[in-house]
């Protein structure tokens, strides 16, 4: 809903270290590097495809998308 608070989060479990890169539409988010992406008073803009990619030393895996 527009103006809402949106938070997406994931939990990921390997080898720490972990890394986190948030995309939207496939595009990396820049700063979003947490487990979580909060996006605060989305607008129409904000609407897409959100997933994580989620890494380590052993390589990295890709979220559904959300």
């Amino acid at each position: 809903m527009v103006g809402a608070n949106v938070t997406f989060a994931v939990t990921a479990t390997g080898t720490a270290p972990l890394s986190y890169q948030w995309r939207k539409n496939g595009v990396n988010i820049s700063g979003a590097t947490n487990a979580a992406l909060n996006l605060n008073n989305v607008q129409a803009a904000d609407a897409g495809n959100y997933d994580v990619v989620v890494s380590n030393s052993a390589g990295s895996v890709i979220s559904a998308g959300a």
